[in-house]
C-alpha cells in the first residue's frame, strides 16, 4: 500500500525503488502490485517527510486500513513532529 501526498502516480524512479525493495513479491513477469491510498495531499515538494510520519502514525495506531483523507494542518505539523 502506498499513500502518496503527491499525486496519483508513481514516478519511474521511486516504481524502480519498490522493485529493488520488494524484489521477493515480483511476478515472474517483474511486476510488482501496489494499492496507491487515497490520501491528504501536501501543497508542496518540502513536506514529504511530514506527510509521511503522519500517514505512518495513523497507520501503526489505528490500521492499515484507516483513510488518509485527513485534514492536517501543516504549519502546525512540523513544531507537533519535533514535540513527539
Amino acid at each position: 500500500m502506498i499513500a502518496n501526498s503527491l499525486g496519483d502516480t508513481l514516478s519511474p524512479t521511486l516504481c524502480k525503488q519498490l522493485k529493488q525493495l520488494y524484489a521477493t513479491l515480483l511476478s515472474p513477469t517483474g511486476h510488482l502490485t501496489v494499492n496507491l491510498v487515497d490520501c491528504a495531499q501536501q501543497p508542496n515538494l518540502q513536506d514529504c517527510g511530514l506527510f509521511a510520519a503522519a500517514f505512518l502514525f495513523e497507520w501503526v495506531t489505528e490500521s492499515v486500513n484507516t483513510p488518509l483523507r485527513i485534514n492536517f494542518t501543516l504549519s502546525e505539523m512540523r513544531p507537533h513532529l519535533a514535540v513527539c
